[in-house]
């Protein structure tokens, strides 16, 4: 017998960043909540391997195959408990009205005997914790990324004034945009 919950929520964050957060095996130990230890075993093409530490599902480990889908979708199956228990679910991005945003539905399953996980009611909780920890990841993964670009355009583009002229640096370029006017008062 399986059980089932899903769940969707509003990411104040582009479609590309979401995904990139949940096709990041290697740091889901810093979102996902109960896993202690992420290892990313496989990956070619749309397919990925990884193993998850997360003693409250009732197992020492887990792991997951990965099927993606570019910007769109994630579905996961446990492959290390075959024809037994074990996890599975997807996750599907959409964008959102708003345009700025993503729309997430995901569903989250199990196996008769992953005794910890074994009703709805606790796979509901364990996915309404997971999209929150999502949404914060994705939340501090965009806002990390806005401030390297600043960073980088701050580095990239220099103003110098100097005397009279004015120099412009983009990069390794340099420009003599204009010269100064010194203003006298009659």
């Amino acid at each position: 017998m399986r059980f089932t919950a899903s769940t969707s929520a509003y990411i104040k964050a582009p479609r590309r960043v979401v995904f990139s957060v949940l096709t990041g095996y290697r740091k889901f130990d810093s979102w996902v909540p109960d896993v202690t230890r992420s290892r990313l075993f496989a990956r070619e093409g749309e397919l990925a391997i990884a193993e998850f530490i997360a003693p409250p599902y009732g197992h020492e480990k887990l792991v997951l195959e990965f099927v993606e889908s570019p910007h769109d979708s994630v579905v996961f199956t446990q492959v290390d408990r075959f024809r037994k228990d074990g996890v599975f679910g997807h996750f599907e991005l959409a964008a959102a009205d708003d345009d700025h945003g993503t729309m997430v539905q995901a569903v989250l399953g199990a196996k008769v005997g992953l005794h910890r996980l074994a009703c709805r009611k606790q796979l509901r909780q364990v996915l309404e914790r997971t999209m929150a920890g999502l949404a914060d990841r994705a939340l501090k993964l965009l806002i990390s990324g806005l401030s390297e670009v600043r960073d980088q355009r701050a580095k990239l583009l220099q103003l110098e004034i100097s005397g009279k002229d004015v120099t412009l640096r983009l990069g390794e370029t340099v420009y003599d945009v204009a010269r100064r006017r010194q203003e006298t008062k009659p």
